[in-house]
This record gives structure tokens, C-alpha cells and sequence, in this order.
């Protein structure tokens, strides 16, 4: 991905959260040459108390962290985390 589709890619993510009424308190990135660093860093912040809600791009970005998609979905959800599917925002 360039940096002008990353860009844009997170600037969809903002604007789907905007338009939900939420604010983006940080981008978790991960990077084929870190996988799993930055979804050790999410789940560190979702660890946390208080409202917690995590936007992906799509399910797919969930694929390649040990376990399937839907049952990354499925912790999440047992942990109280909302997940919302933005859909192609890159």
C-alpha cells in the first residue's frame, strides 16, 4: 500500500467513525514484516475499562493472527468489544 492509499485508507476510517458519532483515539497499523505488533497493542488498549469499540477495514483484516476471522470476531465480542466493519475504505 502507498502512503497515499494509507492515508486515504485512514481517513475513511475516521470519516466512518464521524459519521457514527465516535472519535478515533489511535490507528493500530500492522505491518506484514510485525504481524501480530500492532493487534498486541489493540488488544492491550481494549483491555482497558470503559466504552471499547474497534473499526476494521473488513474481516479479512483479522486473518493471519492464529485463529480464524470469526473467531477473533467472537473473543471480542465475549470480552464486550463492538466491532464495526467499515467496508472498502482504501
Amino acid at each position: 500500500m502507498t502512503p497515499a492509499e494509507m492515508a486515504r485508507a485512514q481517513r475513511g476510517l475516521i470519516e466512518f467513525a464521524e459519521r457514527r458519532g465516535l472519535v478515533l483515539s489511535e490507528i493500530f497499523i500492522e505491518k506484514l514484516e510485525s504481524v501480530p505488533e500492532a493487534f498486541a497493542k489493540l488488544a492491550a488498549r481494549v483491555s482497558e475499562p470503559g466504552e471499547r469499540i474497534v473499526i476494521i477495514p473488513g474481516i479479512h483484516h483479522l486473518a493471519g493472527l492464529g485463529d480464524p476471522p470469526l473467531s477473533v470476531l467472537r473473543a471480542f465480542a465475549a470480552d464486550g468489544v463492538q466491532v464495526l466493519i467499515a467496508g472498502h475504505v482504501e
